[in-house]
């Protein structure tokens, strides 16, 4: 496993949680897993006919092509954004029905055993299911793109209060300082922050995008 930053700083614990209040960041001490199974798969299937996702949609379509020309889209849902997405593109899951999907569709690409020559990498809303981030965004190449949404706090201390509090799937949680912070120590530069979920009705969810120097 690649080093976590997350950890390699003092931390304070609340309850479940390790808290490092001066870099804004939270992750999950002793994490258990979720499984991602076929119940999982098909809620995101439904959140396909409900208008919401069709904003999420076009914004995060509309910001992926303004940036990259192919893309690698990590954590794919139910594939409705690769399904819109007018650019060349791969997908990655865990899950093994949404692996399925992407092999029918001849999309499937692994970047832990494959060479990643993308230019952009998207993570909509699925970094805070990573244990270690890291793990993932250490396989991203200089000047590539890292294009994600996740839920934000304004005060690292009160996770615990907020419905994107998730034991066992969001493993990790972020200030907007402390996302940018976690990039910066990976060499990776903040280009843009948007705030267009919230107004599409979501709550505390910011999208961001980096570039690795």
């Amino acid at each position: 496993m690649v080093l976590n930053p997350l950890k390699s700083h003092p931390s304070i614990k609340m309850d479940d949680l390790s808290v490092n209040l001066n870099k804004g960041w939270a992750y999950q001490a002793l994490p258990g897993y979720i499984e991602y199974d076929k119940e999982y798969w098909e809620k995101y299937i439904v959140y396909e006919t409900n208008d919401i996702c069709k904003k999420l949609n076009d914004f995060r379509c509309s910001i992926t092509e303004k940036y990259c020309t192919n893309v690698l889209d990590v954590g794919i849902g139910s594939g409705i954004f690769l399904k819109n997405l007018n650019i060349n593109k791969k997908g990655f899951d865990v899950n093994k029905h949404a692996v399925e999907w992407l092999k029918n569709n001849n999309l499937y690409h692994n970047p832990y055993e494959e060479e990643n020559d993308f230019d952009g990498f998207c993570f909509w809303d699925v970094l805070e299911h990573f244990e270690n981030p890291n793990d993932i965004l250490c396989k991203i190449p200089k000047n590539s793109y890292v294009i994600t949404s996740l839920p934000i706090f304004n005060d690292i201390t009160k996770v615990h209060l907020s419905k994107h509090y998730r034991p066992n799937e969001h493993l990790c949680y972020f200030t907007s300082d402390g996302l940018i912070n976690f990039f910066s120590e990976l060499l990776f530069d903040c280009v843009e922050i948007r705030s267009d979920e919230i107004k599409i009705g979501r709550q505390d969810v910011l999208a961001f995008v980096f570039k690795k120097a």
